[in-house]
């Protein structure tokens, strides 16, 4: 199937940037299309249907979302996105994994960052200076009896 706005149909949309072509004439790649483009752009109703259905097809892509955007399409608010953003890699990837609540992740956010950017030789010696007593009873076993 060809799309609408592929210029070699005779059709130049232009609220669209063009294909980027090879040097052999094929195109490179979809299309894209930013998220501030979407949400900026002037466009019909019939316009927003046919650019959603050539998204659809893999005709378009979508780059850069707005958060606003990413909200939406996830049905979360923005401050929970924006609480998401401040979350170290590691940290965020446990919350993608379901191993912590954002929630947990948000408030352990800078305990957690030192400790998974620690050596192994800062780890011990923060074991040895807070205790094991005090990790256990006041880290671990919270961890144990506590459901989610």
């Amino acid at each position: 199937m060809t799309s609408i706005y592929r210029p070699d149909n005779g059709f130049a949309i232009s609220f669209l940037p063009p294909f980027r072509r090879r040097r052999n004439g094929h195109y490179l790649e979809p299309r894209r299309v930013t998220g501030r483009n979407l949400a900026h752009v002037g466009r019909t109703t019939s316009q927003r249907a046919a650019l959603g259905a050539e998204r659809a097809l893999g005709h378009v892509r979508l780059e850069r979302p707005t958060i606003k955007q990413i909200c939406a399409i996830l049905h979360v608010s923005v401050p929970y996105l924006r609480l998401a953003l401040t979350l170290s890699e590691k940290t965020r990837a446990r919350v993608l994994e379901g191993r912590v609540s954002l929630s947990d992740a948000a408030r352990a956010n800078g305990l957690a960052a030192a400790y998974f950017g620690a050596s192994s030789d800062v780890k011990v010696a923060a074991g040895r200076t807070i205790g094991p007593a005090a990790i256990w009873d006041e880290m671990v076993a919270p961890c144990l009896t506590t459901t989610d």
